[in-house]
């Protein structure tokens, strides 16, 4: 829709350099393999599942803490243990008889389709690679003696997908960053995550690369790690005899309103858009964490100071992320929309994308490397901002280091690890080239304001986390902020909420939109508890003076534009008028006849020409793909 704009609006929609995610921005930005992301369903009480089952890993020097670690774990304490250790792959592996001097625990090398039993510990194979499916060990031939090779990694990976908040997973002594990325996939089913101490380990790059994430829940020596996880598991136990876990989760549902209000106020940060699933079950995460025995127990820790608030911000925006996550989606972005955005871009040069919920820079930095490619394919010389906003800082801080665990190889093709990476020992790092398309910034989704005459918005797995008012708000702002033609790309569980006139489908499947030309009359509106910006505690007094003076100032600016800016009128593309500015009077009066709101009849003598020949001009530079532009009559 062309729009005849006040002011303000023209203020709006001119090109700016907003510092610039959701709550992510909310962020999810979550990794998995082939699957879409998923938050698994807690197991019931009647669950076969073990629990917990804890997968240890670990690569030079882990003998020696693994010997320390089950010297210290009783022999019955109902876990099963799954080892993984950078083995030798052409020679039998003496761990299993070691380890078995260790502990009172059977100790076996692991073989396929063997179910997990408690009080077991199960042992890789030497050039293998071990995982679990459905309570089941499935072992299998390493692929080919060459490549990276990532076992700690794949086990990790599997067992959040299946134990869900049933997993533990514990980082040894090792070189690398293998178990970095599963470690983080555990995080984001619900499970815990330990790591041994980097001073007391032989070798500690494993641990540091691990750490560096801010997701590890207790850093500890072998043996201290024996005894915090036998008190998880005790209170695990314990929570499941007097409670039960649907108990515990009524309990936390009940009490979430109180947890989010405390949390805004300690933060900062509004998570009562959120659909309660998701809050509930990381709320329950850090209570386990933190054994405490009670919904009211935890409140009041959660009160007491910021350590626990920021704590659990930073878990409830733990997202699902990786390169070029859903390959067969990015596959048609590449393919179908991203040579069409750099054909657009030959005329004026240059491309605008944003990433609201950026999360730790993965998917901004895919889309990156997608329309670097495209540009040297077709030999333009086309300028790219990506515009990659979130609301926590240290994942921020990360991606714009742009460095990565070395397992990121299993999602970026060797092509593209050559060519836009820069191996540093076990880490890749994003070449500069790239990182320079990128500008990761603070930016909220819902409260700050959003980012104009965009090309693409990359938007995936937040949107599945809002309620459906915040969705539809969002998804207005994403068509103001796109130009006509410009293209949404979501999650692969991501619907459009609102008018659905709003964007065309371009590809259901793989959920990319294109923007209309229509403009709604308004950016859909949210409830004042949503859009304004509470203060955080220390700070309230302080914003309760100054909403009288704020509401004194918004006054003063409406009475400014009544009396000195010009008439305008917004009109939609058959400009047809949908809202007035004050003294419109001198320039359109009701046509004679049937009433009408076509601006063009309405015009006074002299006008009707002009605002003809405007909208022919207009239609004919919009079937072009002209980008909207902004007149105040």
């Amino acid at each position: 829709m062309t729009t005849l704009t006040p002011l303000h609006l023209t203020r709006a929609l001119s090109s700016r350099s907003i510092v610039g995610s959701e709550e992510a921005s909310l962020s999810p930005s979550r990794p998995r393999r082939k699957r879409a992301a998923r938050e698994p369903t807690p197991p019931t009480s009647g669950s076969p599942r073990i629990c917990p089952v804890v997968g240890l890993g670990a690569s030079a020097g882990g003998l020696d803490a693994f010997q320390k670690f089950f010297s210290r774990m009783p022999s019955d304490s109902g876990m099963a243990f799954v080892l993984v250790q950078h083995l030798d792959p052409h020679h039998r592996s003496l761990l299993p008889e070691l380890l078995s001097k260790a502990t009172r625990m059977s100790v076996a090398q692991a073989n396929d389709e063997t179910p997990v039993q408690p009080d077991h510990v199960y042992v890789i194979p030497p050039n293998t690679s071990l995982t679990i499916e459905g309570g089941v060990l499935r072992v299998r031939p390493a692929e080919g003696e060459s490549g990276l090779r990532l076992p700690i990694d794949r086990l990790f990976g599997s067992l959040a997908e299946d134990q869900g908040h049933n997993a533990v997973c514990v980082l040894f002594s090792g070189s690398g960053s293998d178990g970095t990325i599963g470690l983080r996939a555990v995080k984001e089913h619900g499970g815990m995550a330990m790591a041994q101490s980097p001073e007391t380990a032989q070798h500690d790059p494993i641990l540091r690369s691990a750490i560096s994430t801010g997701l590890v829940d207790h850093v500890l020596p072998p043996e201290e790690l024996a005894d915090k996880l036998m008190e998880y598991a005790t209170y695990l136990r314990r929570l499941r005899d007097e409670q039960g876990p649907e108990a515990l989760v009524l309990a936390t549902s009940d009490e979430l309103t109180r947890i989010c209000t405390t949390l805004l106020h300690k933060t900062g940060h509004d998570f009562r858009r959120y659909k309660p699933p998701t809050p509930v079950r990381r709320i329950q995460r850090r209570m386990q964490v933190l054994q405490a025995a009670s919904v009211a127990a935890y409140i009041e820790r959660l009160r007491e100071g910021p350590g626990e608030a920021d704590q659990l911000f930073r878990d409830l925006l733990i997202g699902v992320t990786h390169f070029f996550r859903d390959p067969d989606a990015f596959a048609v972005l590449a393919s179908d929309v991203i040579p069409r955005l750099v054909d657009v871009a030959t005329v004026d040069g240059t491309l605008r994308v944003w990433t609201p919920g950026c999360s730790t820079g993965e998917e901004a930095y895919s889309v990156a490397i997608l329309l670097r490619e495209q540009i040297l394919r077709q030999d333009a010389h086309s300028r790219v901002q990506i515009f990659a906003g979130d609301i926590d800082d240290e994942a921020l801080e990360f991606a714009r280091n742009g460095r990565y665990a070395e397992g990121i190889a299993e999602h970026v093709t060797p092509e593209r690890l050559e060519r836009f990476f820069i191996r540093h020992d076990h880490v890749y790092q994003v070449a500069k080239e790239i990182r320079e398309m990128c500008l990761f910034s603070t930016h909220n989704l819902i409260k700050d304001p959003p980012f104009s005459r965009l090309d693409l918005v990359v938007c995936r797995n937040l949107l599945i986390y809002l309620e459906a008012d915040a969705q539809r708000y969002v998804n207005s702002l994403f068509h103001y902020a796109l130009h006509p033609g410009g293209y949404l790309f979501l999650g692969p569980s991501e619907s459009l909420v609102g008018p659905p006139e709003l964007f065309r489908t371009v590809d259901r499947k793989h959920r990319i939109f294109q923007r209309g030309a229509t403009v709604a009359r308004v950016i859909e509106t949210l409830p004042a508890a949503l859009t304004a910006r509470p203060p955080a505690g220390r700070a309230a007094a302080a914003a309760s003076a100054a909403s009288s003076q704020q509401g004194l100032v918004t006054a003063l600016e409406r009475v400014m534009l009544d009396r000195y800016a010009p008439a305008w009128v917004v009109i939609n593309a058959r400009a047809e008028a949908l809202h007035f500015s004050a003294r419109i009077g001198k320039y359109l009066e009701p046509a004679p006849g049937a009433p009408s709101t076509d601006v063009v009849e309405m015009a006074r003598p002299g006008l009707r020409l002009d605002l003809r020949t405007t909208r022919a001009a207009r239609s004919a530079t919009s079937r072009r793909g002209s980008r909207r532009t902004c007149c105040p009559i």
